[in-house]
């Protein structure tokens, strides 16, 4: 499922020719038939009058400079009875990898706060369950449904139906867990005992926390307690373990620390990398390396030992080679993902390098080596060569005040906690926090 928007300039209504699509979004799901269009703003030169009506279509939502019009003048009071929530939540358009409309779902909203949950269980029980945003998943409803066993970022909708009056809006965090025993509560799923085909299910399949859910405040807001509900799910995100650069930010903010903690690293990166650009067969040595880290991440993130052997046999490299063993160009092969591009650079250097090394006088082997060490000064120039681990963070009770659980570090490990993205130097700790070993 997908929306196609055409862009415009609100101050001139003229259409830029730029056709937007956008896969998976809520905005699909919950508004079937609705057109949109996204017009452009300007923060210095916008006025009331450019976001007036354009071809048919009103001011519904907005993002930033992005402002999103319906064919329907009804939609935003659908979801957000509050106008200035169409502009602090913009989720409707949230694209996602995969969407899923699933029906019956068992469904525990919990105050995150409080831990409310209608009486189902212990209230202090349920704040553990939840957290600001998270909220848990059953595995096996999770399996059944084609939903990716780790935890994830998510989008959800409700449609209007009988256990939910009015339209809903949800966004956050769930992560897997066995719920089929939650509180022991029997849901009725149909059927009738007179004629015995009465069914009936123990458990949950999703637990939610209230804040979850925007747009809806006050007596409006959606109750604690249990429902059986139709529903939209989006996975917009997957949890896994990210390389990151460290960016302008760091460098901007903490010039002190720049000077004696990062110059000296990024000094001797540009020694070795003039180093290695003087010899061919070096720099397709530090290609390959760095290929196989961020390989190496990737398996990592998903619980998978790192098998390019078995990446190459499958890409079937060389039907991406013409007769005389240069790139087609042609257009399928100028989109050619960057991932397989890479993929075929790499293989081209194992089996260049562990043989004859003739390929390294390749014109186009030179071109994409050259283009390769251009982006690595790059990287250096701007400090990007400086590289961690991010991952997605979770809130947890069991957890005391500045502690953090990250179960592959080591006892004790000092380390620095920022969030992302890092806008400003309120986005860093300015300590560095000790972690504690844990299982999670």
């Amino acid at each position: 499922m997908a929306l196609r928007l055409n862009h415009f300039d609100t101050k001139t209504k003229q259409e830029t020719g730029i056709e937007e699509k956008l896969e998976n979004t809520l905005a699909e799901y919950l508004f079937p038939g609705v057109e949109f269009s996204i017009g452009t703003a300007y923060p210095e030169a916008t006025i009331p009058e450019d976001l007036q009506e354009y071809k048919g279509k009103t001011l519904q939502f907005s993002a930033g400079e992005r402002m999103f019009f319906a064919s329907n003048p009804n939609i935003r009071e659908q979801l957000y009875p509050n106008p200035s929530d169409g502009a602090a939540y913009p989720l409707p358009f949230t694209p996602c990898r995969s969407f899923h409309e699933l029906e019956n779902v068992r469904v525990l909203i919990v105050d995150d706060v409080t831990g409310e949950n209608g009486g189902v269980i212990a209230n202090g029980d349920a704040r553990k369950l939840v957290g600001d945003c998270k909220g848990l998943i059953d595995r096996n409803f999770a399996l059944s449904n084609n939903i990716d066993k780790r935890a994830f970022q998510f989008r959800l909708g409700i449609k209007i139906q009988a256990e939910s009056r009015v339209m809903r809006i949800a966004k956050g965090t769930l992560a897997p867990a066995e719920l089929d025993r939650l509180g022991e509560s029997s849901f009725r799923m149909g059927g009738k005992v007179r004629d015995g085909t009465f069914r009936s299910r123990f458990g949950y399949d999703l637990v939610l926390a209230t804040s979850s859910f925007k747009g809806r405040k006050g007596d409006d807001a959606i109750k604690p307690g249990e429902y059986v509900l139709l529903i939209g799910l989006g996975v917009k995100a997957l949890a896994l373990y990210r390389e990151h650069s460290l960016g302008t930010q760091i460098l901007v903010n903490y010039p002190k620390a720049v000077n004696k903690e990062i110059i000296p690293i990024i000094k001797q990166q540009a020694e070795q990398l003039a180093s290695d650009q003087k010899d061919i067969i070096k720099l397709a040595q530090r290609y390959m390396k760095t290929y196989e880290r961020r390989k190496a991440l990737l398996a990592t993130s998903q619980e998978n030992e790192p098998n390019l052997q078995a990446d190459i046999d499958k890409f079937f490299v060389f039907d991406n080679l013409d007769s005389g063993g240069e790139i087609e160009e042609t257009q399928e092969s100028d989109n050619l993902a960057a991932s397989q591009k890479d993929l075929l650079l790499y293989s081209l250097l194992k089996a260049d390098l562990a043989n004859y090394c003739q390929l390294l006088e390749h014109p186009k082997i030179i071109a994409e080596l050259q283009e390769f060490t251009r982006k690595q000064w790059v990287e250096i120039a701007t400090g990007r060569s400086i590289k961690f681990t991010s991952g997605l963070a979770q809130p947890s009770l069991d957890l005391q005040h500045d502690e953090i659980c990250i179960p592959f570090l080591g006892e004790g490990e000092e380390i620095i906690v920022t969030r992302s993205p890092l806008i400003n130097s309120n986005g860093i700790s300015n300590k560095l926090r000790k972690s504690r070993n844990c299982q999670g």
